[in-house]
């Protein structure tokens, strides 16, 4: 009966790569080796950024000969990547499911629901882990002096760690369960939990190099904590070093409290999934009959699940918070910044003309990290015939979607360009025309997002992770966003930097593209219009 279970969870988490939406139909073989290549590029560019810190790692332990330190740091920040991105998506899987109730009908035990859950759940969290993982082995490969048994039980590790990254992200998960399960607004508290564990990382991240100085610096005393057969971080870092007793230790630990955690987590699983002691009792309000437009009551619709779906408030919306942080980083660091850029002028020349441009692609690669349009269409599931069959038009469900978008993108961008106006004190045309280019291409993503959410709409979920974290609309987005990104960089350093064309000036430039950009979203307006509304009541 697992291998079934297993069989139902693998096939939904694969449905969007190998089923094609439009068709329902699986993809072809150069279609699905194009998406996994996409997959693999991105994943290979992040390992990269990861292969970095783990060169500053190798550094400070491996010149000291301290090879079992340098997989401790590696394994702790492999355990916070996988359990910050798979907490959440746990919950969800484990006891948010919506096929929960179903499966609970059924002849089944909850171990064995939990087990196939659990085991989809480690796949997942092994792809994560490795990302962090598999550049650190090839750092030490590369700068250490590794033998045959650390070569064998580093990728071996890379399993083990990938199992304590399960265990606590499912003992996150129940305890998140148990306390939602008793209140009234779960949407709150797990937003706030979201923001608190992306908080703890990005602190960890911005100090990173204080705590490797502090590091460096206090190495003996740092080695002599971490030393003990009771740690499992030594215990880790001494099995990658090539330690047969501790790779035999550590096996069975993970083996062991894997078992421990299906033990406990199925002897709460149908309490937590069928609870619902914190829901209020709805009482009858006349004011809840008060008549509305069907634009505002579209758009309360739309901001109602945006706000009250933690996952896709904090998927979609991140770039949004990250935004504002960022404008009042530069505002409250603009001597700083600045002081900084006059000494680059002095080395790159052609830094201080082209700053408009450097400033253009910065905002895009931002924005394209919120997706909220996206998935909008997606996370109507199996109630998308309610909205079709209500007498409004198409055209004001999409226009309600892309509002929210839009609005929410606005904050964010005020925000941003308040900052670079009051930190670099542009010129007024230089503004205005940068101004323009990133409201163009904020509109571009809006449109983008629904477009690519109506051509690869992922209806058939279990739970909302899928349309907001796995659909193709949202990889497109995100990736094709920091595609073009670079292409107007790129061809800017091509025409400016290398050839040195000097006719075309850098605020020219950007016009050019706010004019090929904004072309491109009258297009998509038009399409939304035609063959979008087509496609809409065709799903």
């Amino acid at each position: 009966m697992i291998k079934i279970l297993l069989k139902k969870e693998l096939k939904e988490f694969l449905s969007p790569i190998v089923i094609n939406r439009k068709t329902n139909k699986p993809r072809s073989r150069a279609a699905l080796f194009a998406l996994t290549a996409l997959l693999l590029l991105a994943a290979a560019a992040t390992g990269a950024s990861f292969y970095f810190l783990c060169m500053f790692f190798s550094e400070i332990t491996l010149a000291f000969g301290l090879d079992w330190l340098y997989f401790v740091l590696v394994a702790v920040l492999s355990l916070m990547i996988g359990v910050i991105i798979n907490v959440f998506a746990t919950f969800n899987a484990l006891f948010s499911a919506k096929d929960n109730d179903l499966l609970i009908s059924m002849p089944l035990k909850p171990s064995q629901i939990l087990s196939a859950r659990m085991i989809s759940l480690y796949l997942l969290g092994t792809l994560f882990t490795a990302i962090v993982w598999v550049p650190g082995l090839i750092r030490y490969w590369i700068a250490g002096s590794p033998s045959f048994l650390s070569v064998v039980f580093g990728i071996l590790l890379l399993f083990v760690v990938s199992a304590f990254v399960l265990v606590i992200s499912c003992l996150l998960g129940w305890v998140v369960g148990l306390i939602t399960s008793r209140l009234r607004n779960k949407a709150v508290f797990t937003t706030i939990l979201y923001f608190l564990l992306f908080g703890l990382y990005y602190v960890v991240y911005f100090k990173m190099s204080d705590i490797l100085r502090n590091l460096a610096e206090n190495i003996d005393s740092f080695e002599r904590s971490m030393s003990g057969y009771l740690n499992p971080f030594y215990l880790i870092g001494k099995a990658a070093a090539g330690d047969v007793l501790c790779m035999i230790i550590i096996f069975c630990l993970a083996a062991a409290v894997t078992a421990v955690c299906i033990f406990v987590l199925s002897r709460s699983f149908i309490k937590i999934s069928t609870s619902n002691k914190g829901a209020k009792k709805k009482a009858y309000d006349k004011e809840d009959n008060s008549f509305k437009k069907p634009e505002s009551a579209l758009f309360a619709k739309e901001s109602k699940r945006f706000f009250g779906t933690p996952i896709y408030l904090f998927n979609s919306g991140l770039g949004v918070i990250l935004m504002i942080v960022l404008a009042v980083i530069v505002i409250v660091k603009s001597n700083d910044i600045v002081a900084f850029l006059h000494m680059l002028d002095v080395t790159v020349p052609w830094l201080g003309d082209g700053m408009s441009v450097i400033l253009g692609v910065i905002g895009m690669m931002l924005i394209s990290t919120i997706a909220i349009s996206a998935p909008s269409v997606s996370l109507e599931g199996n109630t998308l015939w309610i909205l079709k069959t209500l007498p409004i038009s198409e055209k004001q469900i999409f226009s309600a979607k892309l509002k929210l978008h839009i609005m929410m993108n606005t904050i964010a961008l005020i925000a941003l360009l308040a900052a670079v106006a009051i930190a670099f004190r542009p010129e007024l045309p230089e503004m205005i025309v940068l101004s323009a280019f990133l409201i163009i291409y904020m509109l571009f993503e809006a449109y983008l997002g629904l477009v690519t959410g109506l051509t690869h709409p992922v209806l058939d979920w279990s739970n909302e992770t899928v349309p907001v974290k796995q659909s193709m609309g949202v990889l497109i987005c995100m990736l094709g966003g920091w595609g073009i990104a670079a292409l107007v960089a790129g061809l800017y350093a091509v025409l400016f930097i290398s050839l040195e064309i000097n006719f075309i000036t850098p605020i020219l430039y950007l016009a050019i593209w706010t004019v090929i950009i904004g072309l491109l979203v009258l297009y998509m307006e038009k399409w939304l219009g035609t063959k979008g509304a087509k496609k809409f009541r065709e799903l």
